[in-house]
């Protein structure tokens, strides 16, 4: 009896234990569930509360391990020094603003982090399926609100539903803003349907009536990336299912995925159907063929990068600073469109980081993919891969990664696959470590909270001619998220101040990282009220070919005379 209340203490511990980590996880999908139906998309940073739900989701899992040590992967110890790029290219000057290489830092470490957390809790063939059962049954049921979401919004209905995006275009987007962003993510909750159907964890007449929904909302969305993924699906599920038997019968699959494209064809007749039997329109919609031979704009931006690559091709423009390179390169341009992305992400990495170092950067990570699809042989690494993938061919034609809401879950689901690699070489990162990492993070993400609303609130005082002295926890000063503290001396200046050369340079570079219209033309009026007419000339010419406008120098002058009569 002597030893009964060890015994006691010790089931009362592993009791505690079990219940904190249902409860991690549970915060951890509530998180990142409303980042994926947050209906917050407002100015300056569309995804803001997106992203910080992410961050706090990605946080919650991470809490897992403030107790034990996480093993860490010598393949992973190779990709840790890409997290420091962007700070180090801040360090010599390449990047422009601190809080820039900051979150970019942040993102690429949060990045490496979900990946060591994915492999870590599917160690096991048991703790892998569970986790993958759990991360399907999410899936499964925020891809049912999200294509309820659209529906509503097909439906013109939304204003009548709260918690719902208003629609502004004829392409819905449910909460993400979005059209192909929530067709990648309907992709990826149509894969969770297959896994809950091939492992039997829902009976078929739940499953297929929501996937019949899915696919429906991701034709809404005319997605040419899905018909990318659908192509792609054909033959990667015919390959993987020939080589390792499925429950689900091969035929039946890949019929789904031909009924993709078959509902794609027919849904402008559907639309004109519903048009007559309900009160009101619905919204129009493009056919394929429309869909197909529109939006060549990419092939343009693809082609400036590459020459803006050839300007830079050793040190590139420097993390996230694609909006320079197409300044830099404006003489090749062949499109009216300011983009802050290249469409494709290894142009991306090729145009931050110069093709040496870029290059790199893209073998490893296409090594490391085809290394985890050759290994992946379970039904889990399988539907795993097509998940990862979907994403992925996204990047190609578009940037999905730059939302925490894409990034961290592929992360995660890359460790995942990664976890059944047999015979990696591995060492533990100490808990001091993780629990450093978890306290800095909370931290970070209270100064950047702060710091944006900071600035929402004291933008707008500006705006109305007023001081911006409100204080967030006793200081009105802007602690990390420095461009936002940049902006404000941006809104405050006057656009014929009298500047230095140094000062109208720092000036430019800031302007080039973010030319909006209101950038590029009062810069063009600093210039101007500085006697700086080329560069003035220079910038009329970015704001004209870039946004579509027609100023000339006479306009500038007009609203520089208009300026200092109101500064009178």
């Amino acid at each position: 009896m002597a030893g009964s209340p060890r015994v006691y203490n010790s089931q009362h511990c592993g009791f505690s234990v079990a219940v904190m980590r249902f409860l991690l996880l549970l915060l951890t999908a509530v998180l990142i569930s409303l980042a994926w139906l947050s209906p917050d998309h407002s100015y300056p940073w569309l995804t803001f509360a997106s992203e910080m739900l992410s961050f706090a989701a990605f946080l919650s899992l991470l809490a897992l391990f403030l107790n034990r040590p996480l093993e860490l992967p010598r393949v992973q110890l190779l990709a840790l020094p890409v997290v420091f790029i962007p700070m180090i290219q801040w360090g010599f000057g390449l990047v422009v603003d601190f809080s820039s290489a900051l979150l970019s830092s942040a993102y690429l470490l949060g990045f490496w982090l979900t990946m060591l957390l994915g492999y870590n809790l599917s160690r096991s063939s048991a703790d892998r399926e569970r986790m993958f059962t759990l991360s399907s049954y999410l899936l499964f049921a925020v891809a049912l609100l999200t294509s309820l979401i659209a529906c509503i919004q097909w439906l013109n209905l939304e204003s009548h539903v709260p918690g719902v995006m208003n629609l502004y275009s004829h392409r819905p987007y449910a909460n993400f803003a979005q059209p192909n962003n929530m067709s990648t993510f309907l992709i990826l909750g149509l894969l969770g349907c297959l896994y809950l159907a091939e492992k039997q964890k829902l009976k078929q007449y739940y499953i297929w009536p929501v996937a019949a929904l899915i696919v429906f909302a991701i034709t809404l969305s005319q997605s040419r990336t899905a018909w990318v993924f659908g192509l792609f699906f054909i033959i990667y599920w015919t390959y993987k299912s020939w080589r390792y038997p499925t429950h689900l019968k091969r035929y039946a699959v890949l019929l789904w995925a031909i009924g993709f494209f078959a509902v794609g064809l027919l849904f402008p007749r559907f639309t004109r159907l519903i048009q007559k039997l309900k009160e009101g329109n619905v919204v129009q919609t493009s056919s394929v063929v429309e869909r197909a031979s529109a939006g060549h704009e990419r092939l343009g931006i693809w082609q400036q990068m590459l020459d803006a690559i050839h300007q830079k091709p050793w040190t590139g423009y420097g993390w996230n600073q694609t909006s320079i390179a197409e300044l830099s390169s404006m003489s090749s341009n062949t499109i009216h469109v300011w983009f802050t992305s290249a469409h494709n992400v290894v142009l991306d990495l090729l145009v931050w980081n110069g093709w040496l170092l870029g290059g790199l950067i893209t073998i490893c990570i296409l090594i490391w993919i085809c290394w985890l699809n050759v290994h992946a042989k379970t039904t889990e690494s399988i539907i795993a891969c097509l998940m990862v993938s979907a994403v992925w061919i996204h990047t190609l034609l578009e940037y999905p990664l730059q939302y925490a809401y894409f990034l961290l879950p592929v992360g995660f689901l890359m460790g995942l696959i990664q976890a059944q690699t047999p015979d990696q070489t591995a060492r533990s990162v100490p808990v001091s470590v993780i629990r450093s990492i978890w306290v800095i993070g909370i931290m970070l993400l209270a100064l950047i909270w702060r710091d944006y609303n900071l600035y929402k609130v004291n933008s707008l005082r500006i705006l109305k001619n007023q001081p911006a002295n409100i204080e967030i926890w006793g200081s009105s000063k802007i602690l990390v998220l420095t461009e936002f503290d940049q902006r404000l001396y941006w809104l405050k200046l006057s656009p014929v101040a009298p500047l230095t050369s140094t000062e109208l340079d720092q000036i430019e570079k800031m302007v080039q990282n973010k030319a909006t219209p209101y950038n590029l033309q009062k810069y063009a009026q600093l210039l101007l009220a500085n006697h700086q007419f080329e560069k003035a000339q220079q910038q009329i010419a970015y704001l004209n070919r870039v946004h579509k406008k027609d100023y000339t120098l006479q306009d500038l002058q007009q609203a520089n005379a208009s300026a200092v009569e109101s500064s009178k």
